[in-house]
């Protein structure tokens, strides 16, 4: 025995060979399928509403790249004059901070120290890309290091970049959240400077 396929309904249908259209597709009125199709799509919507995936964070991996691009800028824009020029480290050569790169003393490659303001200086695109692959470069960037910071310190960090370190994703955030805000503010520095 068949019944109506509308849930508040289950009706009594007629044999197949005597009913029509709606009653072969299992309804007893017309009415009845349209508020079936009706159940149906606003079941689709909720099921849809409630598979709605979560954002998916971004890999610490690639925050902590944005944090070294951040702080690569900031370090730039630091050592930039009033009129924006700044000293490439290596080869004492003066170029735009935007011209610049950010040049790390111990290479990128070295999670510890990737995104440690002090590793960061500006270097010119020759000097960052082709000089530090030879040693005479490699020599006047530590010497300039040392100067800076003391030997002391440029020895803690070639003992820290060997450390294996756990950054986590919302210290790292709230690490590129700071910079961008000193970057923002350097900024306007440079361009009411440069308006004057």
């Amino acid at each position: 025995m068949r019944k109506c396929r509308l849930s508040t309904c289950r009706a009594r249908l007629p044999s197949v060979k005597d009913s029509d259209k709606w009653q072969q597709a299992g309804f007893c009125e017309a009415s009845h399928y349209w508020q079936s199709e009706v159940d149906k799509r606003a079941q689709k919507a909720l099921k849809s509403d409630k598979k709605k995936p979560k954002p998916k964070l971004k890999s610490i991996a690639k925050v902590r790249d944005e944090l070294a691009v951040a702080l690569q800028k900031l370090v730039r824009l630091k050592a930039a004059d009033e009129y924006g020029f700044c000293q490439c480290v290596t080869c004492d050569k003066r170029y735009h901070w935007k011209e610049m790169q950010g040049g790390h003393f111990i290479g990128r490659t070295k999670i510890a120290t990737k995104v440690i303001e002090e590793n960061i200086n500006p270097q010119c695109r020759h000097c960052n890309l082709r000089g530090m692959k030879q040693t005479s470069y490699v020599l006047k960037y530590r010497q300039w290091m040392v100067e800076m910071h003391g030997e002391e310190f440029v020895e803690w960090l070639r003992a820290e970049s060997d450390r294996i370190v756990k950054h986590r994703r919302d210290d790292l955030q709230r690490q590129i959240d700071e910079a961008n805000a000193q970057i923002k503010q350097l900024e306007r520095q440079l361009e009411t400077r440069a308006a004057v």
